[in-house]
């Protein structure tokens, strides 16, 4: 049997469940990677609970990556007819296709109760949608029904009428699932349904509304530029920052001591402020009336902010100016107000004497001695020699990213392969996905013997002890572009090298 990918099988024998968010999608995740214990030693059961959890994982990207995702609008507290078959509809289409996929890889077992492999985490069995029906109560439908309407958008009370409508449409369109499930399960080729667009029926991307308000102004710049690209991240970030800041309002009201209050509240706010605000629990404006030692870079204001802001002002006054955006609206002239200096934070390269003393010196020497210190011997090696960043070195896998093709061996530096679960794998870009050779220095040095001693533990990191430094520099270090300098620097601050 092919097991999928994403098992892993722990020394206790427990499998676990790794899958990675996509990059466009973390923003909606704790962790760039869904870490998860199965509670079963059993490959066979592993795969199928994988399978399923896959598909839900997939759910919920197509969820977020629909067009509403990116910016927060105001929930609905009503449900039309129309829209509640539908939402009922996309969860028949969910389930079916889950079930189809498991199928396609052979992981169905017909000893299994035919359920097994429908709506999980879900009281929508088909006992209980049948006294559903006869009593009329869906109320066991409650949190699941609940879960499906906030991820769609929708804040209905339960119990409420449109409530309850929307429970009954689930219950019919799981038992339609069940059903499939049924037909494949006798042998029948049945094709799972397509989901319906879930596309508001009030026109809610009607730019051409005399009411037209802000949010539709930039979901409409959204939904049209490229997804792929590298800035549109940056401009989910920075205009979902304008929602907050300006309000969601009729563009007609919009001036522009808005866009300029926009720039001094971003020039109050720290890096990576978006983490403070999920970790702190208040809003962007809240965070930004707080004393910050450190505010954004002048860099990061320019580059990913006005670089956001500027293109979307031009195409809104090109597209919407007739309908009353204001043509008036500009950064020009707009400055940066925060307190950090240009180039402040930039890196030097070491100078030979310092690289001299660094790996000549009494310190490094007593590394190589004591194989206690084997991270701190070879990290900083690695580095010198593949130009690596620190983050990228410390999740190396030994059981799959140092091997050996046709006589050569090389690091694979990636983020798709299995890890240890402390460690969530990162490349700063698709560029950084790259097979470097190990250096002949480091071969003689005997890395190969270090890493067959590592494999042979059953590590899935290269350095085992991982030291909580090290593994902190991943973060610290994640975005900076100089990896083998940077990975220096740390070594330098940690073991208090010093020349």
């Amino acid at each position: 049997m092919a097991y999928p990918s994403g098992m892993l099988v722990r020394k206790d024998g427990n499998i676990r469940f790794q899958y990675r968010i996509p990059k466009d999608l973390q923003q909606y995740y704790p962790r760039p990677i869904v870490s998860e214990n199965l509670g079963t030693r059993d490959k066979a059961a592993a795969a199928r609970l994988i399978h399923r959890r896959r598909a839900e994982l997939e759910q919920e990207f197509a969820q977020h990556r629909s067009p509403r995702a990116a910016i927060t609008f105001p929930r609905k507290s009503s449900i039309s007819d129309i829209e509640a078959v539908n939402l009922a509809k996309t969860l028949l289409a969910s389930v079916a296709k889950a079930d189809e996929e498991i199928r396609h890889e052979g992981m169905v077992d017909l000893a299994l109760a035919p359920e097994s492999f429908v709506v999980t985490q879900s009281p929508l069995s088909k006992d209980a949608i049948r006294k559903a029906a006869a009593k009329g109560d869906y109320s066991q439908f409650t949190d699941v029904v609940s879960e499906w309407l906030m991820s769609h958008g929708y804040d209905l009370e339960p119990g409420s009428p449109d409530f309850r409508k929307v429970a009954r449409e689930f219950a019919k369109a799981a038992d339609k699932a069940l059903e499939i499930v049924n037909r494949r399960d006798e042998g029948e080729f049945v094709d799972s349904p397509v989901a319906p667009s879930l596309a508001s029926p009030e026109g809610v991307h009607d730019v051409s509304s005399s009411g037209l308000m802000l949010s539709q102004v930039v979901q409409h710049f959204l939904d049209n530029y490229d997804k792929t690209a590298a800035m549109y991240r940056k401009h989910q970030v920075a205009l979902g920052l304008l929602l907050e800041s300006v309000g969601d309002v009729p563009v007609s009201e919009i001036r522009q001591i808005d866009i300029d209050t926009y720039f001094d509240m971003l020039s109050r706010l720290p890096p990576r402020w978006p983490d403070e605000v999920r970790r702190k629990g208040i809003s962007a404006k809240d965070l930004a009336k707080l004393n910050h030692p450190v505010t954004l870079s002048p860099k990061t204001f320019e580059y990913s902010y006005m670089a956001s802001i500027r293109p979307f002002l031009a195409e809104a006054k090109r597209l919407f100016g007739d309908n009353g955006f204001p043509r008036h609206l500009t950064v020009d002239g707009i400055r940066y107000k925060g307190n950090q200096k240009d180039g402040v934070r930039k890196q030097r390269a070491f100078s030979k004497v310092e690289l001299k003393r660094l790996f000549e010196g009494a310190e490094y020497a007593a590394f190589a001695a004591d194989p206690k210190l084997a991270a701190q011997y070879w990290l900083p090696l690695i580095g010198l020699y593949t130009g690596a960043r620190v983050n990228e070195i410390c999740q190396l896998n030994p059981q799959c990213d140092v091997r050996e093709d046709e006589g050569i061996w090389f690091f694979d530096f990636n983020e798709d392969s299995i890890s240890d679960e402390r460690v969530t794998k990162s490349v700063k870009t698709e560029g950084s996905r790259r097979k470097t050779p190990v250096h002949s220095k480091l071969i003689d040095l005997g890395f190969l013997e270090y890493v067959n001693r590592v494999k042979k533990q059953g590590s899935h990191i290269l350095f085992p002890p991982l030291h909580a430094e090290i593994a902190a520099s991943c973060n610290m270090y994640r975005e900076t572009t100089h990896g083998g300098i940077a990975a220096f620097h740390y070594l330098r601050r940690a073991f208090k090298f010093f020349w």
